[in-house]
């Protein structure tokens, strides 16, 4: 009986520390990311808000990002092509879809 009790409670603290208990806090700006999702959600929020000087603040000096048609962009050359865009309809870690 001592055994079964154990057990069952051994598999209870597994499952619970596994699982998330609690749902995940929405992130409203860079200062409540804690990792590497959340910033790139916070990233992509601020350009479809097009929130640029909040942006830009964030970004680093030597920011590269790359597209398919135009290439390698530098941090100043990133902003200037996401502000030509008339709408981010989906973003994804590789990069930015129908921009």
């Amino acid at each position: 009986m001592k055994l079964r009790l154990m057990v069952g409670l051994l598999s209870l603290i597994v499952i619970f520390a596994g699982c998330t208990v609690w749902r995940e806090h929405e992130i409203t700006d860079f200062k409540a990311a804690t990792g590497g999702e959340a910033l790139e959600h916070s990233f992509w929020k601020q350009v479809k808000t097009k929130k640029w000087n909040t942006l830009e603040a964030h970004l680093a000096g030597n920011y590269v990002f790359v597209t398919l048609g135009e290439g390698r962009l530098d941090r100043s050359g990133a902003i200037a092509r996401l502000r030509r865009s008339p709408e981010v309809r989906h973003a994804t870690a590789i990069g930015c879809q129908d921009l």
